[in-house]
């Protein structure tokens, strides 16, 4: 289960950009319950369960996973009396349960709003926004909160696939637009708009296009092509391929 627990551990750190320092991904927080062992410790040094309480109560809801974590993060850094230790250890695993409830909803409305989004860029981060979520989510040998993990993480690296695919369609979609008035215009004005045309074209990638967009590309090209003869055909081509033209890429799809 170790051995499981640590591939787990494994795949979200793999999908998280930029992972919170106060992170509990590997394990529940223990509790610092027992006593100091040194003969200097007084009960003045023990922290309060009752302020723990009052902080926990004044956390708004719904409670959010940073400020639960946070919360947690204290437990495990503070030192209880003998009669505290109890009653942290239940509210400790309180915190812990709705930390996974809360870590698994906000990761979900994170992800939803990747595949939502309007360009790759804004949903790349929402991804790595639900990556540092995800960083927090409090990890066990139990196995509902093994499989849990596993789903979490999955998602994340299915939903990035499909924001590089939906990445592609958008590009290739307003290729074929481009394309499309290239085509227009050419039809319309004949020899006189192959120029006019040819801006619509040449600031397209070929090697992002899809078969069908490449091919519809490649038509456009052989129709101004033909409107001319012998050497100034080369001229289209020409125009076409000038590298001081700047072509469109990935950057905002």
């Amino acid at each position: 289960m170790n051995g499981q627990k640590l591939i787990i551990t494994t795949l979200i750190i793999f999908f998280v950009w930029a992972i919170p320092q106060k992170s509990i991904l590997c394990a529940d927080i223990p509790t610092k319950l027992n006593a100091s062992s040194s003969q200097d410790f007084k009960a003045d040094n023990y922290a309060s369960y009752e302020s723990l309480l009052n902080t926990y109560h004044s956390i708004n809801k719904p409670k959010s996973s940073s400020a639960l974590a946070d919360l947690l993060n204290t437990i495990s850094l503070s030192t209880y009396s003998a009669e505290d230790q109890k009653k942290v250890a239940n509210i400790e695993s309180e915190i812990i349960y709705e930390l996974r409830k809360q870590v698994r909803s906000e990761v979900a409305d994170m992800q939803d709003k990747a595949l939502k989004s309007k360009n790759y860029r804004e949903g790349i981060g929402f991804l790595r926004d639900a990556g540092n979520v995800l960083a927090l989510y409090p990890m066990s040998d139990d196995k509902a909160v093994v499989n849990e993990a596993t789903y979490l993480s999955s998602r994340q690296s299915e939903i990035l696939t499909r924001l590089e695919l939906i990445r592609r369609q958008r590009y290739n979609y307003w290729a074929a637009t481009q394309i499309q008035l290239a085509l227009k215009i050419f039809r319309e004005q004949k020899k006189e708009g192959v120029q006019k045309a040819i801006k619509y074209i040449r600031t397209i990638e070929p090697s992002l296009l899809e078969i069908s967009v490449s091919n519809l590309y490649s038509y456009t090209i052989e129709q101004l092509v033909d409107e001319f003869k012998k050497d100034e055909k080369a001229n289209i081509t020409k125009a076409v391929t000038n590298p001081s033209i700047q072509r469109v890429g990935l950057e905002n799809f």
